[in-house]
């Protein structure tokens, strides 16, 4: 409300910055839409602000916020559009922001399923980094870490767990010794995720391990979107272990926490593997009822894997039923 004051009394800099402030705390409550509108705002009031260098660093902020959550909510080409602006505003002595940027457009690149371009872009926000080396600062390690991070989840959807491996392997040092909370716990839970992939499902205890650790230090870390993930990947581990109570039980937390926050990706990988629990027991209902789900939802965020096994539980569902002209 201070900001439309601000807005039509013709203050743009000082709208600007109320409305920042009002995006931010619609994104607290998970009201993305209006967080987006505001933010659209924000930006075409700093576009006014004379001389344009006062609010520079202000637009590249607003920009990054702004693609953040348009990637989140699964619009990544616009996600991406917005970063690129950014990137633009960004000078590469900037080597952190730089990096930073290139990193999260090639995130978008991950999330729909680009995974060449998006290896590409890391390698480029990589690139950035070292050119500028400036390893006594602890941004510096963390940007780096995330970048290796990024590029394991890559190597875990494509199946290269031996690159996976090696590089796991290479910059543990530094993911322990620098990296942050967040970073750790992200790095054990896709060292845990891809032991499932090498042994093929056959869920090893080292697998099962390093999922719960990483749940544990989420729950230590207080981050809900981070333990909804990770509670998430311990139930997938359980599921292929075959205890699908236990299993149903930490995905089950982990939608609850997704729609809560409206996180469409997650709502999608929960239901596609609740399903799958489903079928497992030869229970008809909660297969059609979480594939349906999972269906619409992998639809609308253009995830054609989920696409795919939704049909695919929704088919054997009919096909158990009798009903052949459903099932085909």
């Amino acid at each position: 409300q201070i900001g439309g004051h601000y807005d039509r009394a013709g203050i743009p800099d000082q709208a600007a910055a109320f409305y920042y402030r009002g995006a931010l705390a619609a994104e607290a409550i998970y009201a993305h839409e209006s967080a987006i509108r505001i933010l659209e705002r924000a930006l075409q009031l700093v576009e006014k602000v004379s001389p344009p260098d006062l609010m520079l660093s202000l637009r590249v902020e607003y920009l990054e916020r702004l693609g953040d959550i348009l990637d989140f909510v699964g619009r990544h080409a616009n996600a991406r559009a917005i970063f690129s602006d950014a990137l633009a505003a960004v000078t590469p002595f900037e080597a952190i922001e730089h990096s930073q940027l290139l990193r999260k457009i090639g995130k978008t690149h991950e999330g729909q399923r680009n995974f060449e371009m998006a290896l590409a872009t890391y390698s480029e926000a990589e690139e950035t980094l070292l050119e500028r080396p400036t390893r006594s600062i602890p941004a510096w390690w963390h940007a780096w870490i995330q970048v290796q991070l990024e590029r394991l989840w890559i190597y875990y959807w494509t199946n290269e767990w031996r690159k996976s491996a090696k590089l796991a392997a290479s910059i543990r040092p530094s993911v322990e010794q620098y990296g942050d909370p967040a970073q750790q716990i992200n790095y054990y839970l896709v060292r845990g995720s891809t032991l499932c992939l090498e042994h093929r499902y056959r869920i090893p205890d080292e697998a099962l391990n390093l999922t719960r650790l990483s749940l544990q230090l989420a729950q230590e870390n207080d981050d809900l979107g981070q333990i909804a993930w990770t509670r998430f990947v311990f139930g997938f581990c359980l599921l292929w272990k075959r205890d699908f109570d236990q299993s149903e039980t930490q995905i089950l937390s982990a939608l609850d926490v997704a729609e809560a926050r409206g996180d469409l990706v997650h709502q999608a990988r929960c239901t596609t593997y609740l399903a799958i629990i489903g079928r497992f027991r030869g229970d008809l209902d909660m297969t059609q009822r979480y594939a349906r789900s999972a269906l619409e939802t992998a639809q609308t965020v253009q995830m054609v894997e989920y696409e795919a096994t939704a049909s695919a539980n929704l088919g054997w569902a009919a096909w158990r039923r009798q009903e052949m002209a459903s099932a085909v």
